[in-house]
């Protein structure tokens, strides 16, 4: 009987051993987690290429897959300098621009400078820090714009001899190859429109572009280009097995392809 007390005495030690164990790691984590919680909420004094800077980890951390979000996420072991600045080694002139879309995220008029060459040093520094939404809005804007007149003057009308009337998709354009590659082509209206001939807009942003009853009657390459909520509604020459449009790479979030064929 005195072996069994002694055996359950000793069980009870050591379960209360265990438990104080747990406590003190729970403990740990706590304290571990409110150095977390300072480094996420203070500020930040930053060093981009001699040109210092001072913000916030919630500034910082606003866009979560960017390079800052990552650096400043309190998983890494970051240094500072004897001023207790966090040096980046990168060009710090634009710098500004980057921690004013940071803290708002707005991409108005006059948030970006108009000079293309500004434009292109913001774009390398935007691509750096892997900020999606910014570097996006960067390359729109350096985008040569196509406006409806200039696609209007490639147009001509097709008049099928064997018809007298006029139909839907006998506007062609009047070019042998048309290059639009990396043109800003928004909103632009091609419908009815018959492609006869190759035609290109590979990395071009035709974000609302109309094409609804196109013809497709020759290559037309929109590889990598921004299709966001254009109208492919009711064209012709659609269907992969033809051949015709080639869609590799391109962004169709919002895209309609009613009726098309």
């Amino acid at each position: 009987m005195r072996e069994e007390q002694k055996a359950m005495m000793k069980d009870v030690v050591e379960e209360r051993k265990l438990l104080r164990a747990d406590v003190e790691k729970l403990e740990a984590e706590k304290e571990s987690m409110k150095g977390v919680h300072t480094f996420q909420t203070g500020r930040v004094k930053l060093d981009v290429g001699g040109h210092k800077f001072t913000t916030s980890i919630t500034t910082l951390a606003s866009q979560p897959d960017s390079m800052l979000a990552a650096m400043f996420s309190g998983r890494h072991k970051l240094v500072t300098d004897e001023k207790g600045a966090y040096f980046i080694d990168r060009d710090g002139t634009h710098f500004r621009f980057i921690l004013n879309f940071l803290r708002d995220s707005q991409l108005g008029e006059g948030t970006l400078p108009e000079d293309r060459f500004q434009l292109q040093e913001i774009l390398r520094e935007s691509e750096y820090y892997q900020l999606t939404k910014l570097t996006e809005h960067i390359r729109l804007k350096l985008m040569p714009i196509v406006t409806q007149a200039d696609i209007d003057e490639l147009k001509y009308e097709f008049v099928n001899p064997r018809r007298r009337h006029h139909e839907v998709g006998n506007i062609s354009i009047n070019i042998q190859y048309a290059c639009m590659d990396g043109k800003n082509l928004s909103n632009v209206d091609f419908s009815g429109v018959r492609f006869r001939n190759r035609f290109s807009f590979k990395g071009s942003c035709l974000r609302g572009a109309n094409f609804s009853y196109c013809k497709f009657r020759s290559k037309v390459y929109f590889n990598d280009a921004d299709l966001t909520d254009a109208n492919f509604d009711d064209c012709e020459g659609m269907l992969p097995e033809f051949g015709f449009v080639d869609f590799t790479g391109a962004k169709l979030e919002g895209a309609k392809f009613n009726g098309s064929e």
